[in-house]
């Protein structure tokens, strides 16, 4: 598992999962096309 901050809010995930799924699941909106 990896350790990421986005926003200050840090969250624990696996290494397969993407940003914007990690991002969405601890509230962090990421504007995507």
């Amino acid at each position: 598992s990896i350790e990421i901050e986005i926003d200050g809010v840090t969250v624990t995930t696996e290494e397969s999962r993407t940003l914007v799924d990690v991002a969405a699941e601890a509230g962090v909106y990421i504007p995507t096309l």
